[in-house]
């Protein structure tokens, strides 16, 4: 039991920090001179999807948690707009 209650804890702490890390890959691989070649262009594209996609689970999250909502309905196709204006780099 101790052990699960740690793997849950663990997860916890890690699940915040992705995103952290993602954004720090992305700034990172997108500021470093050795990335800017055209070569690399599709790995820093992937990036940024990457950590565009990290905001999809708290998303749907607040939207099953808060259904009756409207608010949250046009927050969620907001958020839908956004995304795909930043994916076709508008």
């Amino acid at each position: 039991m101790q052990s699960i209650l740690n793997a849950q804890l663990q997860w916890t702490h890690r699940q915040p920090v992705s995103p952290v890390d993602a954004g720090l890959a992305t700034g990172l691989v997108s500021m470093h001179n050795s990335f800017q070649a055209k070569d690399y262009r599709g790995f820093r594209a992937s990036l940024f999807a990457g950590l565009g996609l990290t905001g999809i689970v708290p998303v749907l999250h607040s939207w099953a948690i808060n259904y009756d909502a409207r608010a949250v309905h046009t927050a969620l196709w907001l958020d839908f707009v956004m995304g795909l204006l930043y994916l076709v780099s508008l």
